[in-house]
């Protein structure tokens, strides 16, 4: 049977273990990028060396080889964002695989802060998409592994109003032109740093909770159109929206239901289609003000400016402009299992809420909600009564079951059946 090592590369050649430079020494052929061959020469100067570290490639070389014993030298850590995760799954089975760990940049890191890093929160942005404001947001030490795309982390935590978060930034560790500081992300986007770079930031005021029904007076205000707490809460819990979902917020007006939305779909994204200037300029405000990074605007009217919008899980549409059945129709036809909430004041657009719904091939549940607030009066505690919200909810695992799918209503269908 053939033998694989495995070997994390950690800081460099003086970092490995005696176990991995053992096992290089014996290997017959080892691969690794270029770089990693040449730092780690001393090991293998005996052996076949290949420059190449995509996996299924390593492993047509090693199955056509008439040698036995192989190593791939992978960077870092073989258990922290590694080639080594796909190499353990090409070579799964028929080989003698053994896997030898390094020291991580994470580690390294942490070690030149004097810290423990058992607490913190780890996400890499090396080629992959990470809601780093959202991270921050909920953690109260997250450390990034980064690419040459420093200033580009900077700017997602200075738009969701971190551009004062503390940083420490560490750059070629464990060579001799290691260094460690400490900075501001908003002075991080002027600084020109190494490719090789990990950056862990500070939040002492972290807060992981999903809020909602979040009080009117917290969001910033103008002469928008907004939700109201209760109404906010009760659409949303409508929605079900979960962390990973992708969601819409149509008609977004000051943006708090934006806000809320992602809260709870903090690993995905949330949409907010606006037509007005000073809508859009608020949902900025209170996306920067909560500090959400998962939210894209779309500065339009929909359903127009939906067209490029990827299909959501779940979209809140609270202003349509007489477009709702249309609005409906493309989401579905987006994705035919999206779930839907209108929230609507008028007798009048409960109907036309209810035709687009029948229209859609949707079953269409009505909640109405008639909310009061408490207001002081001199000695006395008054209610002051709110503006009655129908609530209309469908779609989802509730698709009317007389519906042809992808949102095309059965009224298409002779005597209504598929």
């Amino acid at each position: 049977m053939k033998k694989v090592n495995i070997i994390g590369a950690g800081l460099g050649a003086g970092s490995i273990t005696a176990d991995a430079a053992a096992a290089l020494s014996k290997s017959q052929t080892v691969f690794g990028a270029e770089r990693l061959l040449e730092e780690y020469a001393q090991f293998i100067k005996d052996c076949e060396k290949t420059a190449e570290y995509d996996s299924r490639k390593i492993y047509d070389a090693v199955t056509a080889s008439d040698k036995t014993v192989f190593s791939v030298l992978v960077s870092g850590d073989t258990g922290f964002y590694s080639a080594s995760t796909k190499l353990c799954e090409v070579f799964a089975e028929g080989f003698d695989l053994k896997v030898y760990p390094g020291i991580s940049s994470l580690n390294a890191m942490f070690a030149a802060m004097g810290r423990p890093w058992q607490n913190a929160a780890l996400c890499s942005l090396h080629g992959r998409d990470c809601n780093a404001a959202e991270m921050v947001r909920r953690n109260r030490e997250t450390f990034f592994l980064t690419g040459k795309n420093t200033k580009d982390l900077a700017e997602k935590l200075c738009n969701a109003g971190y551009e004062d978060i503390k940083l420490w930034v560490g750059q070629d560790l464990g060579s001799d032109a290691q260094k460690v500081l400490c900075c501001t992300a908003a002075e991080l986007k002027d600084m020109e740093l190494s490719s090789l770079t990990v950056v862990v930031a500070e939040n002492p005021d972290a807060d992981a909770s999903v809020r909602t029904g979040i009080p009117d007076e917290e969001f910033l205000r103008g002469e928008v159109p907004m939700t109201k707490s209760e109404i906010r809460a009760v659409s949303l819990s409508k929605l079900g929206i979960s962390p990973e979902m992708t969601c819409a917020d149509i008609g977004a007006g000051t943006g708090s239901c934006t806000v809320e939305m992602a809260l709870s779909a903090w690993k995905g994204r949330v949409y907010a289609i606006e037509t007005d200037p000073e809508g859009v300029d608020l949902i900025k405000a209170n996306c920067r003000k909560f500090h959400i990074g998962n939210v894209e605007i779309i500065e339009g009217l929909a359903p127009a400016a939906m067209e490029d919008m990827p299909a959501v899980d779940a979209a809140f549409v609270g202003g349509s402009k007489g477009g709702l059945k249309e609005i409906m129709a493309l989401l579905i036809a987006k994705n035919p299992a999206v779930r839907i909430v209108v929230n609507t004041i008028a007798l009048q657009s409960l109907g036309d809420a209810l035709e687009a719904f029948e229209a859609n091939g949707l079953k269409a549940e009505v909640v109405q909600i008639s909310a009061a607030q408490s207001k002081r009066a001199g000695r006395y505690d008054l209610l002051m009564a709110r503006n009655p919200i129908f609530i209309i909810s469908g779609g989802g695992k509730d698709r009317a079951a007389t519906s042809c799918g992808g949102g095309k209503a059965c009224a298409d269908c002779k005597d209504g059946e598929k």
